[in-house]
């Protein structure tokens, strides 16, 4: 800490706080990467490379205190563990199982600080002590952030924490308090801060991560059910942290609730998994979509009943997830029996009866029969009118595809207009880069396509294109779908422009 005639004292510790420290020199130390991790890795083995030693370090996330405990493991426990991929095996599902193993070679007093657990339940506890909202959203970060997923500020909006967990008696939630939450958390390395502003993230280590959620116990299901609440005030606007979160919760609900397979507390875990199902679907995943809705069908089924509001909507969604693969025959089957059961226990004038009716017609556009699908649409939006008005979300969707019908009929103009005037809608409710406000831009770039206007088209589909490589990532179908359309039209805009050329020359 000072420099004197004996020399120098080396201080380690987790808080990186130079005001603190100062005079003295801060070196931080990270993670280790690569071949660094394994070096080490080894050298806490007794210098021998253990097979498997490249996977188990890139498990431990380079963390140096885990490589040294599987190091000691490993050196320790020869007979149990012959190698490094037998460890990793015993810790795939939770590296808290080091803990396990290396207390009884932990020595001395400081025990705690030679765990992983210990070293981020001490840090926590010297967090808290000033700053109790602290355990509570690294809680919320664990979950959202897990896999060492950045977790952007604007997933975290005071007006939907306000009331929760984070907002204490004894210190109100404001933005005030939220910043030096945060800020104690940065200082003591549990979480690490990302871009500057609007675009600022927080970020934790995977292993950080996994540690602490393990650390969660049945206490925290209320704060398990209010993450649920808060994704669900999201929406749709992004879908890959919408997916990844929710399965994070519906595994943590299942493991931190006491219940039987027949206890119908099981309510949020079914939601949770629900709404994951639906994110696949709107992301255009439906073959692990229709696995997840089949087990989730079966399992409400049995707990809720054949019946239940829940029940029948995870059968909507396993039967549209079918559709979306192209699975009509068995899709229109089932939403054929789910029309049935729906229209006996709610009524035939009921919005879930009606919303089947809306699907049964989908499948007609997908088999391409069109008149029969704009016969059956035309009933659908004149019902969902007279209930709801023009601009309820259910009545822009089914206007929006009885504009695709008109389109593929041959009646571009009129398509193009409807699509408009929801484009408008729904750019002005949901936002330009909402995943419905680009269905519709697309729908309605094809009419403007169709019309031959391809270079008002390319613009469309290039947007499209763009925001959904951000926001969906590449690789994807519709993301690809969409790739696929700005190259056709493009290769429609090169011939109708060489067309003109060669009208010109001669």
């Amino acid at each position: 800490m000072r420099s004197s005639p004996g020399g120098f004292v080396l201080v380690t510790s987790r808080v990186d706080d130079p005001g603190l420290w100062a005079p003295a020199t801060v070196h931080r130390l990270g993670s280790l990467h690569g071949q660094e991790a394994v070096d080490a890795l080894v050298d806490h083995a007794g210098g021998r490379r253990p097979s498997g030693s490249d996977e188990l370090a890139a498990r431990l996330g380079g963390i140096p205190l885990a490589l040294s405990l599987a190091g000691r493991i490993l050196a320790t426990h020869g007979v149990l563990f012959p190698d490094a991929r037998s460890l990793l095996e015993h810790i795939e599902e939770d590296v808290s199982r080091l803990d396990a193993l290396a207390t009884p070679m932990s020595q001395g007093g400081g025990t705690e600080r030679q765990l992983l657990s210990g070293v981020w339940n001490v840090s926590l506890r010297l967090v808290s002590d000033q700053n109790p909202q602290a355990i509570p959203l690294l809680r919320v970060l664990a979950v959202f952030g897990s896999d060492g997923r950045a977790v952007p500020m604007a997933k975290l909006p005071l007006e939907d924490l306000r009331g929760g967990r984070l907002d204490l008696h004894s210190i109100p939630l404001d933005a005030a308090s939220l910043a030096r939450t945060l800020n104690a958390l940065v200082v003591h390395g549990l979480v690490t801060v990302i871009g500057t502003g609007n675009d600022m993230a927080l970020q934790l280590h995977p292993l950080v991560s996994e540690g602490v959620r393990s650390g969660m116990t049945e206490q925290d299901l209320p704060l398990v059910e209010e993450m649920g609440t808060l994704l669900d005030r999201q929406g749709e606007q992004d879908l890959r942290f919408q997916i990844a979160a929710r399965g994070t919760l519906a595994r943590l609900w299942s493991k931190l609730s006491a219940h039987s397979e027949e206890d119908s507390n099981r309510t949020p875990e079914f939601t949770n998994q629900r709404e994951l199902g639906r994110a696949l679907l709107l992301i255009g995943l439906p073959e692990p979509g229709e696995r997840l809705f089949t087990k989730l069908v079966a399992d409400a089924t049995r707990v809720l009943g054949a019946e239940n509001s829940f029940t029948l909507k995870a059968r909507h969604f396993l039967a549209e997830a079918k559709m979306y693969q192209g699975l009509l025959d068995e899709a229109e089957e089932e939403f054929r029996a789910l029309l049935s059961t729906v229209t006996s226990a709610l009524g035939a004038d009921d919005v879930a009866t009606t919303e089947v009716r809306y699907m049964l017609a989908l499948v007609l556009v997908r088999r391409e029969r069109w008149a029969e699908a704009e016969k059956q649409l035309q009933r659908v939006y004149d019902e969902r009118v007279a209930t709801s008005g023009e601009t309820e979300p259910s009545v822009l969707f089914t206007a929006a595809t009885l504009a695709y019908v008109a389109v593929k009929q041959g009646r571009a103009r009129e398509g193009e207009r409807t699509l408009r005037r929801v484009y408008a809608i729904r750019e002005s409710t949901l936002g330009a880069e909402h995943s419905q406000t680009l269905n519709v831009l697309q729908d309605l770039a094809h009419a403007v396509e169709t019309d031959g206007r391809f270079a008002e088209a390319e613009r469309m589909f290039r947007r499209v294109r763009d925001v959904r490589r951000e926001h969906v990532g590449a690789g994807l179908p519709d993301t690809v779908l969409a790739e696929k359309d700005l190259e056709r039209v493009r290769a429609a805009l090169a011939r109708a422009e060489s067309g003109a050329q060669g009208t010109q020359e001669g």
